[in-house]
């Protein structure tokens, strides 16, 4: 498997550690992540596939950038963090999401289980598994 490469950099998303998720997840997929850096990369290859895109959502609502985040999110979590900005602008979608993940709201992407390494595929690549060759 070729080795995807985000704009993610460990400054900008610092070193935020998971409070041992390990020891209460104990069937973690294979290539878990260790910190918030490696769940934000997770996010966006199942998310956008690391493109700065705007797409109709699951709910009828457009979702934006890299990270796929709706404005009435955006606009609740700008509220709560005091990050500004908007989900197209990478740096800031990364800024909200690293907030996000260290505050708990992981569970507002749906690809939050493949994100944390409850599940070895992102929840399209499971339901086209039947299309490879």
């Amino acid at each position: 498997m070729i080795k995807k490469t985000w704009i993610l950099t460990p400054i900008l998303v610092s070193s935020i550690v998971f409070p041992a998720f390990a020891a209460n997840a104990p069937n973690l997929a294979k290539n878990s992540p260790k910190n918030t850096y490696q769940v934000i990369e997770r996010l966006i290859e199942c998310e956008s596939n690391g493109k700065n895109v705007a797409k109709l959502d699951s709910n009828g609502k457009y979702s934006y950038g890299i990270l796929q985040i709706q404005f009435e999110t955006w606009n609740r979590w700008s509220k709560e963090s005091g990050i500004t900005g908007e989900p197209m602008n990478k740096t800031d979608a990364v800024k909200m999401a690293t907030w996000a993940i260290k505050n708990g709201k992981i569970k507002a992407w749906t690809e939050w289980e493949y994100a944390m390494g409850l599940q070895d595929k992102c929840k399209w690549q499971r339901k086209n598994k039947s299309h490879s060759l």
